[in-house]
């Protein structure tokens, strides 16, 4: 074998004799001493090696005798030797010193790979340093790198543009001025990645086109970004040509055109792919860097590159249960944390048989990720995966898998045996967890549906009792002195009490009830007595009485009254007893509390949209679950409005979805917060009603002395189609 070697060095001697005019007078120079002739003897020998280790030891034994010299250029090839294993034990510090070397002398080359180290070894700002110093140099892959860098928000040393860097950068039409002495400022990255593309860098071509597409250091510009996609993809970069695809799949700044954007995905995919074994590899390890014992918050700690971006999309392309789960997997990444996205992905996959995206699902259910938190769902997926994968049980009684039903298996699952077994026992102890979970949320149902159901019952009565006392007293006992004042004063207090008791244990038997069965009442309640104009009418019958007859309030009732004095408050007292309590309310009666607060509570407006008006059942689903959520908002108002603007209540419809919305101005402090706020304990209960719903939810925002609560109802609760 030595011979051999021998033989094959002596052959590539020779063979460069003849086809290498200078060669012969380069070897001599070389062996007696001089560092150029070493470095040339060295690259013709590197050209002519062809993954044999005798030819690269003879390039590295070149090199080397250059390199000590300090020739640069020797150093630079010599350390990519050590770098990559060619023909030598591979030696990353070696490698790195001669780099350095080099580098310190002003070679460009040299000073974008030592970059490249650096940042592979989590030093990015070192990376940037020097990437910096070879860009001015005009290296397009260091510009590409300095430009990458920038755009991941890494700090760079500040640059002096040679005057030669300005000029083509002028020429591609950038404002050098701006970008000076800057250390941080996406628009640098437009500069260096601009510089690249001059110089034909396709990977500087991708970015500046995908920070157009964004608007990231520059105006967001939809038709440049995909003219540098095409450009990227003429030059053969699969990720442009995905882009692309996508584009003209959904007419982004050109016409919708599906063929061309199914030649493009097509073309990328014959470019790109990846083995269905490499993918399962990718999935394994992703999963195993979550820790299954916690889970974390699910995001993924490796970089996604738009090499593996693109692999998956072609496997995708072609329906690969792992390369659906891998999509799902990435929507966890902290750059992307869609959710909503990754839930589509893992469904798909989880139709076909997948374990690994059932497991998912069930976290997603467990967590509320992108869905409601539901056990009994959760419970479900994970009953699929413990039972796809409980073949693996006479691993355990046997200590062998029956080979018959593992061949099977493996066609279905198609991950590696020991991560199966992993994930069968992560997804027992999660399903173990669930059951306890389930057993005492079923206790709790049980006690709080007694406790609801007798509190009723015992309630139930109070309101109408109130109403016949009030009747039989009459106002008139407000100017006969001061205990007849108190007493009916008192009296008409517990007429908001008894109905807010009701409603609100009415509505906690919605919540304490299973999701999917309040789901089912609501759906159904679509027709009926009753309609929102009413419920809102009955909401602000009950806050403006609670607030009014309330001694606590005393102080807010006159800031928000026109006339802010005693007589006022026994004014809006004595016609509210008068015309609010003894009224019937009904869809046909509702508008008189409307009529009565504009006329005795001006600082209230109410705005309901005939368009976005619904009828149900009275004192069913919707009416009970509008109720608590109206109430309580419209009660928060009043308690913390300073006066200054009005109290502005909403029903309106908006992108098919159904709104309501509470807004009043309030007193801020100097960091711009509400000078008063409760314990949000009511809001919080409104926000878990909201929860129990498709899609909706309360959101809460404080902005310019403006307080403004939402409730967003989404469209899908209501059986209707979006145009």
């Amino acid at each position: 074998m030595q011979n051999a070697n021998i033989n094959s060095l002596a052959a590539v001697t020779e063979n460069l004799k003849k086809i290498e005019p200078d060669f012969e007078e380069l070897l001599r120079a070389a062996e007696g001493g001089d560092a150029e002739s070493q470095f040339k003897i060295g690259g013709f020998y590197l050209q002519s090696a062809d993954e044999d280790d005798v030819i690269y030891g003879e390039c590295a034994r070149w090199f080397t005798l250059a390199s000590d010299q300090g020739d640069a250029d020797a150093q630079y090839f010599l350390a990519l030797i050590y770098l990559y294993g060619w023909g030598v034990e591979k030696d990353i510090e070696k490698s790195k010193k001669l780099l350095r070397s080099a580098a310190t002398q002003g070679l460009p080359h040299a000073q974008n790979t030592l970059g490249e180290l650096y940042e592979d070894g989590g030093s990015k700002m070192e990376a940037a340093s020097w990437y910096a110093k070879a860009a001015e140099q005009r290296d397009a892959d260091a510009q590409y790198n300095l430009g990458r860098l920038i755009r991941l928000g890494v700090p760079v040393p500040k640059t002096s543009c040679l005057d030669e860097a300005d000029q083509w950068l002028r020429e591609a039409g950038v404002d050098i001025e701006q970008y000076r002495d800057v250390t941080e400022d996406p628009s640098e990255a437009i500069k260096w990645l601009s510089a690249a593309t001059k110089q034909g860098h396709v990977d500087a071509l991708y970015l500046l086109a995908e920070m157009h597409e964004l608007g990231e250091g520059c105006a967001k510009d939809i038709k440049e970004a995909r003219e540098l996609y095409q450009l990227a993809a003429n030059q053969g970069h699969t990720d442009a040509m995905l882009k692309l695809s996508g584009f003209y799949k959904h007419g982004r700044g050109v016409d919708t055109d599906t063929e061309k954007s199914k030649a493009l995905l097509l073309k990328a995919a014959e470019d790109s792919s990846w083995s269905k074994d490499q993918l399962i590899e990718y999935a394994q390890r992703w999963f195993y860097d979550h820790k299954i014992s916690g889970f974390g918050d699910l995001s993924h700690p490796i970089r996604i590159s738009n090499k593996m971006d693109s692999a998956i999309d072609a496997s995708v392309a072609q329906n690969l249960p792992v390369a659906l789960v891998l999509r799902g997997m990435i929507c966890f990444a902290p750059e992307r944390k869609d959710y909503m996205a990754a839930r589509n992905w893992f469904a798909r996959a989880e139709k076909t048989g997948d374990v690994l995206a059932a497991f998912y699902l069930a976290l997603m259910s467990l967590r509320g990720l992108g869905v409601r938190v539901n056990l009994q769902l959760a419970s479900k997926y994970l009953d699929k995966c413990i039972s796809s994968l409980s073949h693996y049980d006479d691993l355990y009684q046997t200590n062998r898998i029956n080979g018959a039903r593992a061949a099977e298996q493996q066609d279905n699952n198609h991950y590696h045996e020991t991560f199966e077994i992993t994930l069968l026992g992560a997804a027992r102890s999660q399903q173990l967890d669930i059951k306890i979970a389930l057993a005492q949320e079923e206790t709790h149902k049980q006690t709080l549906s007694f406790l609801t159901h007798t509190l009723n019952n015992a309630l139930s009565t109070g309101p109408e009792t109130v109403r016949t006392v009030i009747e039989i007293l009459g106002s008139d006992l407000y100017n006969q002195g001061q205990a007849e004042y108190k007493a009916i004063n008192n009296m008409a207090s517990l007429f908001p009490v008894f109905l807010f008791a009701e409603s609100l244990l009415k509505t906690f038997k919605l919540y304490v009830s299973d999701p999917e069965q309040m789901r089912e009442k609501w759906q159904n309640d679509k027709s009926g007595d009753a309609n929102v104009s009413l419920v809102i009418a009955m909401a602000l019958r009950q806050s403006i009485a609670r607030f009014v007859f309330s001694s606590n309030h005393l102080a807010q009732l006159k800031r928000l009254l026109p006339k802010q004095d005693k007589e006022a408050i026994k004014e809006v007292r004595k016609s509210f007893v008068d015309e609010i309590i003894p009224l019937e309310m009904s869809t046909a009666t509702a508008g008189k509390v409307f009529e009565w607060a504009k006329a005795h509570f001006s600082i209230l407006q109410v705005e309901i949209d005939p368009e976005a008006e619904m009828t149900f059942t009275s004192n069913a689903t919707r009416y009970m679950f509008y109720f608590a959520a109206f109430s309580e908002l419209v009660y928060n108002a009043l308690k913390y409005a300073d006066g200054q603007q009005p109290i502005v209540v909403k029903w309106f419809q908006q992108e098919g979805d159904y709104r309501f919305s509470c807004t009043n101005s309030c007193p801020l402090t100097q960091e711009g917060l509400p000078t008063q706020e409760g314990s949000n304990k009511g809001l919080s209960f409104i926000h878990k009603l909201m929860s129990m719903l498709e899609n909706s939810a309360l959101e809460r925002a404080c902005e310019n002395g403006e307080y403004r609560a939402l409730l967003t109802f989404d469209h899908a609760n209501f059986d209707e189609v979006v145009s």
